[in-house]
């Protein structure tokens, strides 16, 4: 996964100037949502370089 989210955080800079790209959203799914908090979404995507802001998002599921 390490691969993946570090590509994420240079594609994110890639269209970050582009206008033509303003729509695009980003977003990266945890397959183990018990492990994965929010916090700990959060720190291993800054620490690879994502900047989370309303159109890049790490989500997580969750039971009901």
């Amino acid at each position: 996964m390490l691969a993946d989210i570090a590509n994420l955080a240079k594609l994110q800079q890639l269209l970050a100037d582009d206008p033509l790209f303003a729509d695009i959203k980003l977003a990266a799914v945890t397959y183990d949502p018990a492990f994965d908090t929010p916090a700990r979404l959060k720190a291993y995507g800054r620490d690879r370089g994502v900047r989370f802001d309303e159109r890049t998002k790490f989500v997580r599921t969750v039971t009901i």
